[in-house]
């Protein structure tokens, strides 16, 4: 020992002693429990902890290098062991690792200044936007930084919870309910390779298509999964911005308010008494 320096034989070197906001930033990423990896995360960046259930804390360094933070509403004591960190009353935490963070980070997100204006869909690493046609790559480096390219150029983030912060001007996102996500989907879609060919109706739940027999049940899940189920038999897919991709690699798109409008065009009569009235809309 020479001073605040370990001096080793050999191939090892010199190590020196690390200051606390040193130490921090080294610590910065994102963490979960070793007993139920995934299941809840944590993101600690500038000296301060965040999870998607609590309000932030600041965790401190102290001299014995030991941690000092609050947890679940208490005082908590934390050591470093490797790349753990062992709580006193809480429990051994591990880093997420970058494919773990990844899955950790996919979801439904919208803009909090202005929530469902704008949708936005993070899976298998890549971000998709209800807004325009761009498509980005998404990645999570080992300290917790979420990295893409928006629209209006490249971006870097951080995950705060169920938030990401985005630095510069591109503002917060907030990640979306199930229910909320669900009610995004309301409106008239069509398919992709055949637009106007078929219409389908969504709403609270239920699909209407001009070639259903009877509706379909229709949920998402907040890792942007969709089911949909028609007579008993169920369809997967993914929301991708503002197409649902289904497996068997069709794909619905949002019909805009003049499609939609023109896809009303035709003659009606009550259904109790057809014939009867007739009715024209064009």
């Amino acid at each position: 020992l020479q001073g605040d320096e370990i001096h080793w034989n050999g191939a090892v070197g010199v190590w020196i002693r690390m200051s606390g906001e040193e130490a921090l930033k080294a610590l910065s990423g994102i963490w979960t429990e070793k007993s139920q990896p995934g299941k809840r995360v944590f993101t600690l960046e500038d000296g301060t902890l965040r999870a998607d259930d609590s309000e932030p804390s600041d965790v401190i360094v102290k001299s014995d290098g030991t941690l000092s933070s609050v947890l679940n509403e208490m005082p908590a004591t934390g050591t470093l062991q490797g790349d753990e960190i062992s709580w006193d009353h809480v429990g051994v935490w591990v880093r997420l690792s970058q494919d773990d963070a990844m899955m950790a980070l996919a979801g439904i997100y919208t803009e909090k200044s202005n929530p469902g204006q704008n949708i936005f869909t993070i899976s298998r690493g890549k971000l998709h936007s209800s807004t325009d046609d761009h498509v980005a790559d998404v990645s999570v480096t080992r300290h917790g930084s979420i990295v893409t390219t928006l629209s209006d150029g490249g971006s870097e983030g951080e995950l705060q919870g169920d938030d990401i912060h985005w630095k510069g001007d591109a503002g917060v996102w907030m990640r979306m309910s199930e229910a909320d996500a669900l009610a995004s989907l309301d409106g008239l879609w069509t398919q992709k390779s055949k637009p106007g060919k078929h219409i389908y109706s969504i709403k609270g739940g239920q699909v209407w298509g001009d070639e259903f027999a009877e509706p379909a049940k229709i949920s998402i899940k907040t890792d942007v999964a969709i089911k949909m189920t028609l007579a008993g038999e169920p369809t997967s897919g993914q929301l991708q911005g503002a197409e649902i991709h289904w497996a068997g690699e069709s794909a619905w798109i949002r019909m805009t308010s003049e499609q939609a409008l023109g896809s009303l065009s035709g003659f009606y009569t009550e259904r109790s008494n057809p014939g009867k009235h007739v009715y024209t809309i064009s």
